[in-house]
């Protein structure tokens, strides 16, 4: 194995798209030359120039696009979801293991940002036939990540729950 594949195959990418996605969360959207060989589950490294370094949630699979969600919470996560489009970010991985899709059902649970990862594996499920229950949560209506997408999504095998601790939607 060369030093470029040890280190995660570093380049950089232009912010094609900047979707907002809840009251807060943001997705950058990208092409990635490598975005074949990524999987549902792993993870990237992400540069954000001058700031720091941190993994990331693939979040999008879309080839050639691919994309990552950051909720602002610290130092790098607001300059990350500051970034506006044609900025450049830096971008090592894919990292880690991915999600296991060799199923006939399949129960997906998450809530907030904890939604990233679980996106591209819904779909991926769904390509593949698989029936999907998904549970989106969070606090409030506001800070359901992905929710108007998979509200409109109209796909046999398909339902969506939503759930907010206030109560303001779903149970």
């Amino acid at each position: 194995m060369d030093m470029e594949q040890l280190m995660g195959n570093p380049t950089t990418v232009s912010v094609s798209e900047v979707v907002k996605e809840s009251k807060a969360a943001r997705t950058l959207v990208f092409e990635h030359p490598d975005v074949e060989n990524i999987h549902p589950g792993q993870f990237l490294m992400v540069w954000i120039p001058g700031v720091d370094e941190i993994p990331m949630s693939v979040s999008l699979l879309n080839p050639p696009l691919m994309g990552i969600t950051v909720l602002p919470i610290g130092e790098a996560t607001n300059a990350l979801a500051s970034t506006q489009e044609r900025q450049r970010i830096g971008i090592r991985g894919p990292f880690g293991t991915y999600f296991d899709s060799n199923c006939g059902s399949a129960l997906i649970v998450g809530g907030g940002i904890g939604m990233a990862p679980l996106r591209p594996l819904t779909y991926e499920l769904l390509d593949r036939g698989v029936d999907v229950v998904l549970l989106i949560g969070a606090k409030t209506k506001s800070e359901l990540v992905y929710a108007k997408e998979f509200k409109t999504l109209n796909r046999e095998g398909f339902r969506l729950e939503l759930s907010t601790v206030d109560g303001s939607v779903g149970f």
